[in-house]
């Protein structure tokens, strides 16, 4: 019986000891990083937009009213900083894909040089009701109050920036 319990407890220590140094590991390097992207939306590159800062937008946002924003993919077509927003440089090609499930309504975003390049990507549920928010679940965090009209080929959205300086005004087009 003794015997058979030392086997036992030197099986589990085998089994619980790390590798030798020559045995090859698939698990990556502690200091790699982990990427997980959070959507597939691929912009249209064709469509780059580089930010304004029109002071005639600030009129447009005023009338901001909500409203049913339908499901697809939608493609930024225009874009201008408020209140000291940084944005981002040169031109970008933007798409949001909105989605609808039981679970209620997912926007999507990826973002992506012009040139090409790693696309950033964020993903949130949005709630439209009584004001838009949007609750970021991969990609940025917390959430963010949002004003958007919703049109029938469109979406109009007043986005806060991540660090909370200013807001972005972007003009979508819905994708046929």
């Amino acid at each position: 019986m003794r015997f058979i319990t030392l086997a036992a407890v030197a099986a589990l220590l085998v089994a619980c000891s790390p590798p030798s140094n020559n045995q090859q590991s698939d698990a990556p390097a502690p200091d790699a990083p982990i990427i997980a992207a959070c959507n597939d939306v691929a912009p249209d590159l064709t469509q780059a937009v580089t930010l304004g800062d029109d002071v005639a937008v600030v009129a447009a946002v005023a009338d901001l009213r909500g409203g049913r924003v339908a499901p697809g993919v939608y493609d930024l077509i225009t874009g201008s900083r408020l209140g000291g927003a940084a944005g981002w440089q040169g031109a970008r090609a933007v798409a949001l894909q909105v989605s609808e499930s039981e679970a209620g309504t997912m926007f999507d975003w990826a973002s992506t040089p012009a040139g090409g390049g790693e696309a950033e990507r964020w993903s949130a549920g949005f709630i439209d009701a009584p004001q838009g928010h949007l609750t970021f679940v991969c990609g940025r965090s917390g959430g963010a109050d949002v004003v958007f009209t919703a049109e029938a080929n469109g979406l109009r959205l007043q986005l806060p920036e991540e660090n909370g300086a200013g807001s972005l005004y972007l003009v979508f087009s819905r994708r046929s």
